[in-house]
């Protein structure tokens, strides 16, 4: 650990050499003032901020508008379709003459003579169509796989925010663990240096506890640098500031992680069977093109010259449309589309193995974690108390200085350690609670 590059070496002797009066110069109160600090993010409102900026949340949004759009679009036929029409024309008596789609009736009627005016309504109704009424069914499974997607999208984005969050987490503890590391090696640099001044202690131990002074503090200036930079990453994502934004360190955090809420079902394989539901409908709808389909038609409409009777005319009819010969489209657009819904089947089953082997995975993540917390729990107890008996030790003159060097160098290493546990078991849990439908909690 002591081993330093020239370039590290010579940025530690720089700290070192200011940081013990900028220290005393705070301390008696005459430096500059301590600027307020910023208030901390919760997770809560970090998921929030995610939620509400996320662009592609946005657009799955939409997604959904667009579905049930398409609900109302292919429910359509249930109701007559209705055309007003009015024209005024001329031309020789018997000749049909050209009329605008969607204008027939009486407008464009052989028996209308000479210079004319008229007005005609017409409706067209389908009244019976198989086809129709599947690809409705259809349209509405796809906007609840548009609802599953929009769920999974929302879960994307909070597992992006947690895990930036309980890394920016993790970066201010290992930054406040160092703190506290530089705190006791300024407080044990500062005793060793009057018991120096007076004989008690050889310049050597002063320079050994003044090199690892620099070193903790280049360690907080890596972390503090680090933690500056997860910040910034963690603004982009939440689309706020990152000057101000400050996360506490993942000791004070609540281990059960009330913000993430309990899990409901996944998303992902929701979205999966919901796609595999809505396929098949299609492929019925496809096939239903072969059926018959009931029809009805009605007009009703003057004109002011006409070759017959002046009155106004209506007419009416029931149909029956039956397709005979197509080029066998409708049977290999059945097959193609009956092929999909199968291989959407197939995906649902494959997305719950993914789903069994994430959970697995995440399991013994949050296993291996729990156990490291445990351990490093006890170590951290352990290491107090010997840092304490080396410190009495050595300043009574009883112990070595390596042995205090030693205990200093043991605590730091298990703090970070237990410091990066906590974080990954939150980062974990969370992960995990989400992946498998928690819905954030306000």
């Amino acid at each position: 650990m002591f081993r330093r590059s020239l370039a590290r070496a010579a940025f530690a002797a720089a700290l070192s050499a200011t940081a013990l009066p900028a220290a005393a110069q705070s301390a008696s109160g005459r430096g500059p003032a301590a600027a307020a600090p910023a208030p901390t993010l919760s997770l809560a409102r970090a998921l929030a901020l995610a939620e509400a900026y996320s662009p592609s949340l946005k657009a799955a949004r939409e997604r959904v508008r667009a579905a049930g759009a398409d609900v109302e679009a292919a429910g359509a036929f249930y109701y007559p379709h209705l055309v007003a029409a009015a024209a005024t024309g001329t031309g020789l008596a018997g000749s049909q003459g050209a009329a605008p789609d969607g204008v027939g009736g009486v407008i464009a009627s052989p028996y209308a003579a000479g210079p004319r005016v008229g007005a005609d309504v017409s409706a067209s109704w389908d009244v019976l169509d198989v086809g129709a009424t599947l690809a409705r069914s259809a349209a509405k499974a796809t906007r609840v796989s548009a609802r599953e997607q929009e769920r999974f999208t929302r879960v994307q984005v909070d597992q992006s925010a947690l895990i930036g969050y309980m890394d920016a987490c993790r970066l201010r503890g290992e930054e406040k663990i160092w703190a506290r590391q530089c705190g006791r090696l300024e407080t044990l640099y500062a005793k060793v240096a009057y018991y120096e001044s007076v004989g008690r202690y050889s310049v050597v131990q002063l320079l050994l506890l003044k090199e690892m002074l620099a070193d903790a503090r280049l360690e907080r200036a890596r972390a503090g640098q680090a933690l500056a930079d997860s910040l910034a990453d963690l603004a982009i994502t939440l689309g706020v500031p990152a000057q101000g934004l400050a996360v506490p360190p993942p000791e004070s955090l609540d281990p059960a992680l009330p913000a993430v809420g309990p899990e409901t079902s996944n998303p992902l394989l929701s979205y999966a069977l919901a796609r595999a539901a809505a396929a098949r409908p299609l492929a019925q709808a496809a096939g239903a093109q072969a059926l018959p389909r009931v029809f009805a038609n009605a007009s009703v409409g003057d004109v002011d010259r006409t070759l017959v009777v002046p009155a106004r005319d209506y007419s009416a009819s029931v149909g029956v449309a039956l397709p005979l010969f197509e080029g066998f489209q409708v049977k290999a657009g059945y097959e193609g589309a009956l092929a999909l819904a199968r291989a959407e089947e197939r995906l649902s089953e494959d997305t719950g193995l993914t789903i069994a082997h994430a959970d697995n995975r995440y399991d013994d993540a949050e296993a291996l974690d729990r156990l490291s917390v445990a351990s490093l729990a006890a170590r951290r107890t352990d290491a107090l108390v010997a840092l304490e008996q080396a410190r009495i030790r050595y300043l009574r003159l009883i112990g070595p200085l390596s042995d205090l060097q030693q205990a200093l160098v043991n605590i730091v290493a298990i703090e970070v350690q237990d410091n990066a546990a906590r974080a990954d078991l939150l980062a974990n849990t969370g992960a995990q609670r989400l992946f498998n439908g928690a819905v954030p909690e306000p």
